[in-house]
């Protein structure tokens, strides 16, 4: 639109063939480069400019112990993270060929698992899921592009919030979509004090994992919006997510009815779009 969002209203569909529905989609910051879907046992590419999908999985050598609910675009940097013990890189040339390197290996407790990561300005941040409100949810981050092995750091604990599964930063605040105490709710924390508000919490999110993308079409480094996905078919803008009580959600973006979905959905660093999978036919959907 006029202030630099997306309007929502078009979306280019693209089929891919793809044998299972992915829980995550990233993109690389080559404009004719590739969409990466995935998920807990699998991992694919699709050309932006389209064509037929590659298991990346299959080409890497990745298993299950290196897959989980998200990944990291990086440049030519590319990574994985497992739910539990480490993020890996696979690739330090945009997959023109794939390794398998423990980048950042750790050991979560018993019971703790990560649903999502996030990239900001050379920092990969990570958000554990927490289904017990006696535990904090806690943000980890560790340096992108250097040496393996990295040692991974906790930045804050997150006290009241559990079942995290959606994170995103920008230089002032975390972005969290979590669940309980106040059902689904989106939290902002503020990344000096620790401060939370709730930003919004009467749209239903996905049971597994969550979309959360930041827009700012001024480039000051501070959120203008939210591009939140949902559990359902409908994608949400959060407008002013930095001005405490002023703060609305709109959907910009509806795919039909019933049992059709979006899973995953993630900001193209070219043109700004977003890119998401249509669960009922797993086609490629880019939302302008």
């Amino acid at each position: 639109g006029e202030d630099g969002l997306l309007s929502g209203d078009t979306t280019v569909v693209s089929a891919t063939g793809l044998p299972t529905v992915p829980r995550y989609v990233a993109v690389d910051d080559d404009p004719d480069g590739f969409v990466y879907v995935g998920g807990t046992s699998q991992l694919y590419r699709i050309p932006k400019t389209g064509g037929a999908f590659e298991d990346v999985a299959l080409a890497a050598g990745l298993s299950t112990d290196e897959l989980g609910y998200d990944m990291i675009v990086d440049g030519d940097d590319i990574y994985t993270v497992d739910t539990e013990n480490a993020v890996y890189r696979i690739s330090r040339d945009a997959g023109a060929t794939w390794l398998l390197e423990s980048y950042a290996p750790f050991a979560l407790p018993d019971g703790d698992e990560f649903r999502r990561a996030h990239l900001r300005d050379g920092t990969i941040f990570l958000v554990t899921y927490e289904t017990s409100s006696s535990v904090p949810t806690q943000i980890w981050s560790v340096g992108a592009g250097l040496g393996a092995p990295q040692i991974a750091a906790v930045e804050t604990n997150v006290d009241g919030f559990t079942t995290c599964k959606g994170l995103a930063a920008d230089n002032s605040f975390y972005y969290l979509a979590c669940g309980p105490p106040t059902s689904d709710a989106l939290v902002r924390v503020d990344r000096e004090t620790g401060d939370l508000d709730i930003i919004e919490n009467t749209i239903n999110y996905a049971s597994i994992s969550i979309a959360v993308e930041i827009a700012d079409p001024d480039n000051d480094g501070e959120a203008d919006a939210l591009y939140v996905q949902t559990g359902g078919n409908e994608a949400y803008l959060i407008c002013s997510p930095q001005d405490p009580g002023i703060q609305f959600a709109q959907v910009f973006a509806r795919w039909g009815s019933g049992t059709i979905g979006l899973r995953g959905m993630a900001t193209d660093p070219v043109t700004g779009h977003l890119w998401t999978i249509n669960t009922s036919t797993r086609d490629l959907v880019r939302i302008e």
